[in-house]
């Protein structure tokens, strides 16, 4: 291990918010010994790149795929490189980054665990970031109020937006499965790392900002953004649900396309 923490972040598009990311994130982890940033860059030109090296990214801290493969081969590639103990996977549209949110969070990090924060919009709603996978129960029950909780609490899944584990935890579930291009690659993981035994834990106690499509904005419309969503949680359900729970799980979601298009 060449630290104790690694910051991941794939990035595409909106070199302008990348730079004031980036500056925010160094300046929180400033006095933090043994971290590394990395980022791997999915964006068609060179804007991203350069607004990163302008900001004071390292040069070598950068990757790069012109060809745009997906947002889980862009993490892969990052945990390819990475040499921390622990990892955060976040998002460059994620802010409120602080030395003390590092501090509570790596004080509070256990190894079997994947944590998850409360991410907030910019008026301060928690967004929909924690919560149950696809199922019959999550359809028929009432939806659980997540922004009630106050205390550390296991969730069966959450987004990559901003999420925290030990590496070993990473190692034993495996890498994203880069067949989900972009969405459902955290839905995915998680249903892994539970199959594993590993708990996935929402810590309302510790919150960011998350403004959320903005990179998705760039190269889809909302409506095409939520048929991506839908198109990639039926191929979890595919991947994973078997019998008539698959075949009930699969027929909702092909209404919920439906409904859309």
């Amino acid at each position: 291990m060449t630290g104790r923490l690694s910051v991941l972040v794939v990035t595409y598009g909106c070199a302008d918010t990348v730079g004031t990311f980036h500056r925010q994130l160094a300046d929180s982890l400033a006095n933090m010994p043994g971290h590394e940033i990395l980022y791997h860059d999915n964006s068609p030109d060179d804007s991203v790149v350069t607004t990163l090296e302008q900001a004071g990214a390292d040069a070598g801290s950068i990757s790069r795929d012109r060809d745009n493969p997906g947002f889980a081969a862009g993490v892969n590639r990052l945990l390819a490189r990475a040499g921390g103990q622990y990892i955060a996977l976040v998002n460059p549209d994620v802010s409120g980054f602080t030395p003390r949110f590092w501090q509570q969070l790596m004080n509070t990090a256990r190894p079997g665990e994947a944590r998850f924060v409360r991410l907030n919009d910019s008026a301060g709603n928690m967004q929909d970031c924690v919560g149950r996978a696809p199922s019959l129960r999550r359809a028929l029950l009432p939806r659980r109020r997540w922004a009630r909780i106050s205390r550390p609490t296991s969730v069966e899944t959450g987004i990559m937006a901003f999420m925290f584990t030990h590496r070993q935890n990473l190692e034993r579930v495996g890498p994203l499965d880069e067949s989900y291009w972009l969405y459902a690659e955290d839905l995915d993981w998680c249903w892994r790392a539970r199959q594993k035994g590993i708990r996935l834990v929402y810590d309302p106690r510790l919150s960011l900002v998350h403004s959320g499509g903005q990179s998705a904005d760039t190269i889809m419309s909302r409506r095409e953004q939520k048929i991506a969503k839908y198109r990639a949680e039926g191929l979890f359900i595919d991947r994973h649900y078997r019998g008539l729970h698959r075949w009930i799980m699969g027929l909702l979601n092909r209404y919920k396309i439906f409904r859309c298009q």
